[in-house]
Order: structure tokens, then sequence, then C-alpha cells
């Protein structure tokens, strides 16, 4: 088996979609945390961006729990293709307006996620 082979078989849509959503959740601990930092005293700003970070979070999980459910489950596939749908839909205004480094981050691995998740339903459908 030749490496492209071994590649092809080791990425499949649902790893990557569970790669994904760790990295969401990782990136959502990451901001939430990075709230202690970037603030000194709790104030509506500081509640608006944990709340980010945990809407990212929250995000990540649902996304794991799709990927792991491989498209059986048709509300949970819809849900998480519509909650990824919302976020990169909140995301893409906050970045063109903001231009913030994370944003750009999380309205990727949002847009990745409903692809991705799009492959799982497509793949459930013609099995």
């Amino acid at each position: 088996m030749s490496g492209s082979e071994r590649l092809k078989a080791w990425v499949k849509p649902q790893r990557l979609h569970e790669g994904v959503a760790v990295l969401m959740v990782l990136g959502g601990l990451g901001h939430s945390g990075g709230t202690f930092l970037a603030f000194d005293e709790r104030s509506p700003e500081a509640m608006w961006f944990m709340s980010a970070g945990l809407m990212m979070m929250f995000l990540g999980f649902l996304n794991l729990t799709a990927a792991d459910a491989r498209g059986r489950l048709r509300r949970l596939s819809l849900l998480t293709e519509a909650a990824n749908l919302l976020a990169a839909v909140f995301l893409l205004p906050l970045y063109l307006t903001m231009r913030a480094p994370a944003s750009i981050g999380l309205l990727s691995l949002a847009a990745v996620a409903f692809w991705l998740e799009l492959q799982n339903l497509r793949a459930r459908r013609h099995s």
C-alpha cells in the first residue's frame, strides 16, 4: 500500500470531523480561559468574550457527538448542521468588522465542521 493510499484509508470524514470538533473545544477553552488574561474586571465585554469561547466549546461537543453518531441520528445531524451554519453566519461579520485572528480560526472550523457533517449525512444516505 502506497503512502497516498494509507493516507486515504486513514483520512475519513468522521476522523476529520472528530479532529475539527476537538480543535473547537480546545479553541473555546483557550478563548474562555483568555478572558481572565484579557480583562481585569468583570464587565459586559468580558462576559461576551467568555461566552464566545463557551459557544465554541459547546459547538465542539455537539460536533463530537454528531461525528460519533456518523449520520445515524438524522435529527442530531440536522441540528449540528444548523448550529455550524449559524456559528459561521455569526462569525463572518464578526471577522469582517473586527479582523480578530481567533474569529477567522473559529469561522474556518465551523465551516469545515458544517461540510464534514454534510459528508456524514451523504455517506449514511448512500449506505
